[in-house]
């Protein structure tokens, strides 16, 4: 029996159940409107996990009431330790409304798909695992997650336009991939800035007075910088392991990056735009970077005329 009482396990199978009917139906000795009616009620399936959360239906519930800055359902699971790499997801008074939404918008597509009758079963792969990617962006709390998520996101569009869009799919999915190329560049190198001048340490530096530290282990392990695979008592063991390293800690956390911003100076450094000699601080040109990044995918002006030609 599926332990849907563990927030890991709920959000895994909200998140990638998607792909894993497309990894099945991708090996199955059907054809036309049976895998249409399969990937329809795994969409139907997914959003009403995201409505089982909202009312209550299940253990792992996201409480309205909470203060939208508080993260609900957070695990970390050690995914890549050896970069600082961690399986870290859950949800906020932003990102869940945007899940819920996602999976709703995901039946309305999947129903509207019905027409389709050009490869159907590759049509579905590629729509699943297109869902798996925009749910998956919405709930990771590791920049390298959300990263891989974005990218896995942007893959399926791509020949999903090409294959099966308008009269000008062709051009209109290569300049698709043009434009969320360069952003999703942007993002890699911002957030390889960020991880690179990242430092756990800094959140209790234990050298300092007990009352000058910005987090103390308790608040520290909330940000899922330990596995929460761990019980409390060996996560606050391998937390002062990392505290008490003699070497800067990187992390992708996200949590952590933004209690790094907000009251050390580790992204304080300025940087020197080359030829130009524009000086500005780290974290304000992460902040250019990424935002460009979204900006594409949005899209928003000037980087908007991908959308036209994409859409129809």
């Amino acid at each position: 029996m599926l332990d849907f009482v563990n927030p890991a396990v709920f959000l895994t199978w909200l998140i990638f159940l998607p792909a894993l009917v497309a990894l099945v139906i991708a090996f199955l000795p059907v054809r036309g409107e049976t895998i249409k009616w399969i990937s329809l009620l795994t969409t139907v399936v997914v959003f009403a996990m995201s409505l089982a959360m909202i009312f209550g239906w299940t253990d792992v519930k996201f409480q309205t009431g909470e203060e939208f800055a508080d993260m609900q359902n957070l695990f970390a699971v050690d995914w890549i330790p050896s970069f600082g790499i961690q399986y870290l997801m859950g949800t906020d008074g932003i990102s869940f409304p945007l899940i819920a939404l996602t999976a709703f918008i995901s039946v309305v597509a999947m129903g509207a798909s019905w027409p389709i009758m050009k490869h159907v079963k590759a049509y579905c792969v590629l729509f699943l695992l297109l869902e798996t990617g925009m749910l998956g962006v919405f709930c990771a709390l590791d920049f390298f997650l959300f990263y891989v998520f974005w990218e896995v996101m942007l893959l399926p569009m791509y020949f999903l336009i090409g294959i099966w869009g308008g009269p000008r799919k062709e051009y209109a999915a290569i300049k698709f991939f043009l434009y969320t190329l360069f952003g999703s560049v942007l993002m890699l190198i911002a957030i390889l800035m960020l991880f690179f001048n990242s430092d756990i340490r800094a959140l209790h530096d234990v050298s300092k007075p007990e009352g000058e530290r910005v987090l103390t282990i308790d608040q520290l392990l909330e940000t899922g910088v330990v596995s929460t695979r761990l019980d409390k008592a060996k996560r606050r063991e391998k937390l002062n392991e990392i505290l008490n390293s003699k070497t800067p800690q990187h992390t992708f956390n996200i949590l952590a990056m933004q209690q790094m911003g907000q009251h050390t100076i580790l992204f304080n450094g300025e940087y020197t735009l080359p030829l130009l000699g524009f000086k500005r601080s780290l974290q304000w040109w992460a902040f250019v970077l990424l935002f460009i990044g979204f900006a594409i995918k949005v899209p928003s002006v000037p980087f908007h005329t991908w959308l036209p030609d994409a859409h129809v």
